[in-house]
């Protein structure tokens, strides 16, 4: 081809990994060669798969460019609808830049919204900048609200700030997190209001760790917990605690996101004052250990 032809394209493949049963890939749009550059200027990818049975599919759109040692690529925008959870998943990068070794993406916006009979959950990540160097994923600027609808109908609400990376080999890791935590029941007060301040690690789905301190129902708590393979352990300390809207009716949340696991528990808590509808107790002091294969 000639400097400055532009050139239609249309490649299909398919892609063979163990995280699906199939996917199959189309790709089309025009190879522009103005400038000395190479352009795709409509670039396009749609996508449609099976994973775990569950048919998936979806498109990426971008208009890409390289330029001796230099890729860009502006307004990328991605779609994916599975079966799996009724889920769909829109993301978008405003812009893009490669270069020796180091790929910066600016203005980064992901919204996931699952329907299902039984919780709707929607979450909605965004982040101003973010860095891929030496295998790692990292942005100083993360920001993560979610939305969940248990099966009574009410309403829980996190939201999540802090430093985050990410690496095939380590996993996902948040410093400086900032949460709060809200819960509206459809009936009742609202419960589970705090403000917390911490860290959340996830080497793998089966190994995680958050440590976090801060305001519990507006009382000082201190939380702990950590999962090595099939057991959950931790602590919990609290000031002061108020269970009597916790036992009205209706206004424990019930999510069931996962299969049931077969988990150990060996969790302590403290709790200086124990208010009840009818008591007072103090300075209490509980160990819980549970096995769900006994």
């Amino acid at each position: 081809a000639r400097t400055g032809d532009k050139l239609p394209y249309f490649v299909s493949a398919q892609a063979h990994a163990p995280f699906w049963q199939q996917l199959q890939l189309t790709a089309s749009g025009v190879v522009d060669t103005t400038q000395g550059s190479l352009k795709l200027p409509d670039a396009e990818l749609k996508f449609n798969g099976r994973e775990h049975n569950y048919v998936f599919s979806g498109s990426l759109k971008t208009l890409a460019q390289w330029q001796r040692q230099k890729f860009s690529a502006e307004n990328i925008r991605l779609e994916v609808v599975s079966q799996r959870y009724s889920s769909t998943l829109n993301g978008s990068i405003s812009k893009l830049v490669s270069s020796s070794g180091e790929t910066m993406l600016t203005g980064i916006s992901t919204v996931l919204t699952t329907l299902d009979g039984m919780y709707r959950p929607n979450i909605a990540l965004t982040a101003a900048q973010a860095k891929w160097q030496n295998g790692v994923l990292s942005s100083s600027e993360l920001n993560v609200d979610m939305n969940v609808r248990d099966a009574s109908g009410g309403n829980f609400d996190v939201s999540l700030t802090g430093d985050a990376d990410w690496s095939p080999n380590r996993g996902g890791h948040v410093f400086s997190a900032k949460a709060i935590t809200l819960y509206n029941p459809i009936q009742g007060r609202p419960r589970f209001v705090s403000e917390w301040e911490g860290a959340l690690s996830a080497p793998a789905w089966n190994r995680w760790a958050i440590s976090l301190h801060g305001l519990f129902d507006r009382q000082p708590a201190e939380l702990f917990m950590q999962r090595e393979g099939d057991e959950v352990s931790g602590s919990l300390k609290m000031a002061k605690w108020n269970i009597t809207p916790y036992l009205e009716q209706g206004v424990l949340p019930s999510f069931r996101w996962f299969p049931p696991e077969p988990l150990r528990l060996k969790l302590d808590g403290k709790i200086g004052t124990l208010e009840t509808p009818n008591a007072q107790v103090d300075n209490i002091n509980a160990h819980i250990l549970w096995d769900a294969k006994r």
